[in-house]
């Protein structure tokens, strides 16, 4: 509960950043690490994000295998983002994210999940407010796409300036049978292939309040 990093005004080097549970390395895995039936409440500084994996050996664009589990967390409000994956193989699972902040108190307001240039994620079941912040985005780069990732089963409640679900340069994912209440976009993106885009259901806006 109630973490607050200093801030000093320069995204990504570490000063301003607020972790509850980091889970990082140089190498691949060679093992499993799950992260799991934590609460974590109030998250917030310049780059505040509640659970990150990062798997980075400082050369290859991108990220390391984890064999991460992040499973059945409950996270209420953050400043950037819920949960941050940069690692391959990990799994995003049956996770609630709740956020009463308001536009104020949110600073660099990212995505409540967040996949970076990562290969064979899954983000499956999860249940998310994300009316401050884009829902689920998985985002790579020309020279690292994101490869097989899966977002499917989740429950969005999102607002009219966001994108429910967001991505880019990711080829052969699948985001199926996902539920999405409002959204600036439901699901939107961009340079990407051989995508299965099915079975999901749009509504309306949704008082999210009446959800939780």
């Amino acid at each position: 509960e109630s973490l607050t990093s200093i801030a000093n005004q320069v995204l990504g080097d570490n000063a301003g950043s607020s972790r509850a549970i980091l889970v990082t390395s140089t190498s691949a895995a060679t093992k499993q690490h799950v992260v799991q039936n934590n609460t974590i409440s109030d998250i917030l500084g310049e780059e505040g994000d509640a659970i990150q994996f990062l798997f980075y050996d400082g050369v290859s664009p991108t990220y390391l295998n984890a064999q991460g589990v992040v499973s059945n967390n409950h996270i209420k409000n953050f400043n950037r983002r819920g949960v941050k994956i940069q690692a391959s193989n990990v799994i995003v699972l049956n996770n609630t994210f709740k956020n009463s902040l308001i536009n104020a108190e949110v600073t660099n307001a990212s995505s409540v999940i967040n996949v970076i240039q990562s290969n064979d994620v899954s983000v499956i079941g999860n249940v998310l407010d994300s009316s401050l912040f884009v829902g689920i985005s998985v985002v790579g780069a020309t020279d690292a796409k994101v490869n097989r990732c899966r977002v499917t089963g989740n429950t969005i409640y999102g607002s009219l300036t966001k994108d429910a679900i967001y991505f880019d340069h990711c080829d052969y994912g699948q985001f199926d049978g996902n539920v999405i209440h409002e959204g600036l976009r439901g699901i939107a993106g961009s340079n990407s292939r051989y995508l299965s885009i099915s079975n999901n259901t749009f509504y309306g806006g949704t008082d999210v309040n009446t959800q939780f």
